[in-house]
């Protein structure tokens, strides 16, 4: 679901013009980003919490030549789920979301890759460590890759209990390249992945990998 796909769910539930919903949408948005940029918490009760975070310089790899660079200090966002939302993410089957994506997606898909405009993806998976715990609280990163360019963050989430994770983001239909890396205990970048291809072609893509730790 993309942002105009969530104003008509909000405009179908309350009764609202698709106008009305989107204007109410936005101000939601611009609020909690207004909230972060001050430095303060946004806590939606059993849905989760919107925070920022100062993250260290750390170091870590360029991920085409391997070489070592210092990664700047910056403040980030980040999201907490809450237990309600964490229970229905949890209670979600994959077989019901795979045949929802491909009877009800692939014919908007082609329309919006005909158009060249961006499509919504959906990653979804676990993450656990290598003696087989489930990596919990693990922040992980999705980085675009071109051919031209050097890695750029795509998304960052965190993992829920029993490692588990699911991520929706917006992807240029050309873009067919994305790496995935985590921040260990001493905040540095570790890759997770290979240099994953075609995955902004697919409305669902289920990925479990390990973390190296």
């Amino acid at each position: 679901m993309n942002k105009t796909q969530l104003i008509l769910k909000f405009a179908e539930k309350s009764g609202l013009s698709e106008n009305k919903a989107g204007e109410i949408l936005n101000v939601i948005i611009e609020s909690i980003t207004e909230e972060l940029k001050n430095g303060n918490k946004v806590s939606l009760t059993g849905f989760g919490t919107f925070s920022s975070a100062e993250r260290a310089s750390r170091t870590g790899r360029h991920p085409r030549t391997g070489e070592e660079i210092t990664i700047s200090a910056r403040r980030v966002p980040r999201f907490k789920p809450g237990k309600k939302l964490r229970e229905a993410a949890a209670k979600a089957h994959l077989s019901e979301a795979s045949a929802t994506n491909v009877q009800d997606e692939p014919q908007e898909a082609t329309k919006v890759q005909d158009e060249h405009q961006e499509i919504t993806c959906r990653i979804e998976g676990k993450i656990l460590l290598e003696r087989g715990q489930p990596a919990d609280d693990l922040i992980l990163r999705f980085y675009s890759c071109t051919s031209d360019t050097d890695k750029v963050l795509l998304a960052e989430t965190t993992t829920m209990e029993g490692g588990r994770y699911s991520l929706v983001y917006e992807a240029d239909p050309d873009e067919v390249s994305l790496e995935v890396w985590a921040l260990d205990d001493q905040s540095r970048e570790i890759l997770l992945s290979k240099l994953l291809r075609g995955l902004s072609r697919e409305p669902l893509e289920v990925l479990d990998l390990i973390a190296p730790w």
